[in-house]
């Protein structure tokens, strides 16, 4: 049996988000940038050029941008976990992992941002 290696990845995804602890972060909204990274046996895609035997990162895209926009998570590590579960519902992967950067954070401090790191397996 070959060990899986296969990934379609999309990076800098750049949206805008009602995410936060506090409520008027949440009213405001802010934009985060997310990573995903999204593995799956491309074999079939590979030897056949054909897109139904892969991943449609054009769907995966739109799925993050709908789940994005309706989401009022106050969390990045849910936003994250939500992220994740579509994907593994919505495509024949393996295994995700997401990256949610929030750069704007609301405390006093010098950090250019804060990011979130989430992967799941089946």
């Amino acid at each position: 049996m070959r060990r899986l290696v296969d990934m379609v990845r999309l990076h800098g995804i750049v949206l805008f988000a009602h995410l936060g602890v506090h409520e008027a972060e949440r009213e405001a909204g802010q934009k985060i940038q997310i990573d995903v990274e999204m593995s799956a046996d491309l074999e079939e895609a590979g030897r056949h050029d054909a897109l139904a035997s892969t991943i449609d990162y054009q769907k995966a895209y739109r799925l993050i941008e709908t789940t994005v926009a309706a989401s009022r998570c106050r969390l990045l590590e849910a936003l994250a976990l939500t992220l994740i579960d579509c994907l593994m519902e919505g495509f024949p992967v393996s295994r995700v992992t997401i990256r949610v950067k929030k750069p704007n954070v609301p405390f006093q401090g010098t950090v250019s941002a804060v990011e979130v790191e989430l992967t799941r397996s089946r």
